[in-house]
Formats: C-alpha cells, structure tokens, sequence
C-alpha cells in the first residue's frame, strides 16, 4: 500500500466551477500529496442559505474534478460566519493524521502578509479585541475595525496594502484559516492558490438561483417565519437589540428582511445567518463547544474515489474526528457535544427537504475520477 499523504481543501463548491477545479489539481501539485480531501459545506452554505445543488451531487461533481474524498462540515458550523466555517474546516483537517497540507484560494500568490496579520492577531490577542471594542463602541463597523486594528499594530505596512488584503471574501477566510493554524500550533502547512480572475462566481451563482427562484422563495419564507416567531437569547448571535431590531422592523417577506433590517452596526451576512440560526435552533452553546475544543465530534464522508481504499482505511482510524460512514468501528463518543450537533443536521435535512421535494440521501457516493476514467478507456 502506498503512503498516503493528504492535501485538504475547505470548500463549497456551490457551483463547482473551473477556479475550483483549479485549486483541487494545485493542491495535488504543489502539496506533492497522494490523495486530495474536500471538506465541504452540506444543503446550507456559509451565506445562510440552500445550496444551488443537492451535497452529494456537490461532492459528486469534486471527485469527477480531481479530489480523492469529501466530507461534511456539521450544519450549525458550516452556516457560521467566516471565523467559524474556518475553524471547524481547519478542526476536521488537523484531525486526519495523514493531512499535511490545507490548500485555499487567495488574491495573490504572496501568503506571507496573511500569514503575519494571523500571526499578529492570535499572539497579540489582548491588545486586538482592546482596540476592536474601542473602535466599535465609535459605531465603525466590525470589517472596517479589523483593518484599522491591524494598521495599528503592523505600523510597518502600509495602510493601503492592509486594506487590500484584509477586504476581499477569499482573504478573510484565508486569514480564518492561517488564525486557527496558530491557535492549534498545527504542522499543517498552508499553501494558498491565487484564484482566476475571469471567474465570476457570484454572476454564476446569480443565475442558477434565479432559475430555482421558488425553492429560495419557499426557503425565504420558512425562515421568516421561524425568526420571527423562536429567536430568542439564547439563539447563536443575538441580542436584544437584535432581537427588538426584528420586531420593529418586522419584514414581511424575505427579501424586505435582508434589504431593510441591517444597520451600520450589523450587516446582511449577520441578519441572515441569525434568521436561518432562529430556524434550526442553533444555539450560543452549540457554538461555544467549537470554541473549548480542539476537534469536531464527527464529519460525514459525502463521496470517495472509488480507487481511493487506502485513503478510506486511513480516514476510518480517526478517532479525534471520527468519520460517519456505515462499517467504521471508530465511533464518536455520543455526549451532549455529539447530541446537539447530530439534531441541528436532522433539522437542516428535513429544511432542505421542505423546500426542495427531493428526500436527502444519506449514503456515501462512490465515483471515478474524470482522469481515471480517460486512463480506463
């Protein structure tokens, strides 16, 4: 059996486009890796929100590109904000003994500056969330807060090269990245992947969601619905005044929701995510237990190789992480941790289904690799 080596890619792939099959044939390039893992967002994605394709035809549609094996990140997690979504990616890559690199997109080539801002704000942690409250209490919004904190404690960069490299959506979640490989003091190498221009991911996503308008419409108003009526403080990131900000507002559809409810002081990314929260019950405890441990209780594998049973036995003997798969003898241990995790899944499953039609399959997909396949014929 030939040594497995693991490069892991954190990803949505909500579409699977060029850019991303890009980074996937990188990642087995530039790692030297023998297999390459996604660690994918399931039916809700990171913008709080259903993805465009079912997670098995997502992950389906990744191993055909180029990957070795995908698996899931748990919902109340892969719905987070960017801080969470990368901790919990990193989490489940860190924990597979055979990962030795984590691979990403960035703006541009050059990692190191992002490396030394992640570095700046995990060991210096106390003087950041000094200057971050200071400048919130002012009324600056929390992005524009970052960038002003770090000027200040890298007075050696330039203030136009720090917001340019701290205000674009693939360097933020980078930045999560290197952070949380800081705080678990992890071997993994990071190897960042300038993503192709020409790819305009969000006019691709546009254009698919238009043509699925009615699931969103029906997932729009489920989610209302449910804020309006549940959100409580317990709800993972509210408040009270994000709390009476809904009731006064009081959206009646869920496009007035996004376009009318957020302020200075709290963007669409946060209403939205709080809403979908609201929805599946996602709870501050539920979220704090990622915050207190250095592992995930599980990930769910979604598709694998079918050439890939060296990688599969591997994967089977994570017991920090322990892989969801029929047939594994490591078994997550069931606590209250697990528990919490497992019902936010089911709810999230029965969402999907709601407003889709389509029951979720819970099996893993076994696919052949497109250059494999060209190699058969």
């Amino acid at each position: 059996m030939k040594k497995v080596k693991v490069a892991a890619v954190i990803a949505e792939f909500n579409p699977l486009h060029d850019g991303h099959r890009f980074i996937i044939h990188q990642a087995r390039v530039r790692s030297g890796a023998s297999h390459v893992m996604i660690i994918q967002s399931g039916n809700l994605t990171q913008r709080a929100e259903p993805a465009i394709e079912e997670k098995h035809l997502r992950a389906e549609k990744a191993i055909k590109a180029g990957a070795d094996a995908v698996v899931e990140i748990p919902v109340a997690y892969a719905t987070g904000n960017a801080e969470v979504f990368a901790k919990a990616g990193v989490k489940i890559a860190t924990s597979f003994a055979h990962v030795t690199h984590l691979v990403f997109g960035i703006e541009s080539e050059d990692l190191s500056l992002l490396r030394l801002i992640a570095q700046t704000q995990v060991k210096r942690k106390a003087d950041f969330e000094k200057y971050m409250t200071n400048h919130i209490k002012k009324g600056i919004s929390f992005d524009k807060a970052r960038c002003e904190v770090i000027k200040k404690l890298l007075p050696q960069i330039s203030a136009e090269l720090i917001d340019k490299s701290m205000n674009t959506p693939n360097n933020i979640l980078a930045l999560e990245y290197l952070k949380e490989l800081v705080r678990l003091e992890s071997k993994v190498k990071p190897i960042g992947v300038q993503r192709i221009p020409a790819i305009n991911s969000s006019a691709i996503r546009r254009e698919l969601e238009f043509e699925q308008s009615d699931m969103y419409r029906a997932f729009g108003s489920l989610v209302l619905y449910s804020a309006m009526s549940r959100m409580d403080e317990d709800t993972y990131n509210s408040n009270t005044e994000l709390i009476n900000l809904f009731k006064n507002k009081r959206p009646v559809s869920y496009d007035e929701l996004k376009r009318e409810t957020p302020t200075k002081r709290f963007s669409v990314s946060r209403i939205v995510r709080l809403a979908l929260h609201s929805t599946l019950t996602i709870t501050k405890k539920d979220v704090e237990f990622l915050y207190k441990h250095d592992w995930v209780p599980y990930t769910t594998l979604l598709a694998i190789n079918m050439d890939a049973g060296d990688l599969f036995s591997a994967m089977c003997l994570n017991f920090k992480t322990p892989l969801l798969v029929r047939g594994n003898k490591v078994k997550p241990e069931k606590n209250a941790y697990y528990k919490a995790l497992r019902k936010i899944d089911k709810r999230a499953e029965l969402l999907y289904e709601a407003i889709t039609g389509i029951r979720t399959n819970n099996r893993p997909s076994f696919v052949m690799r497109e250059d494999q396949l060209k190699l058969e014929v």
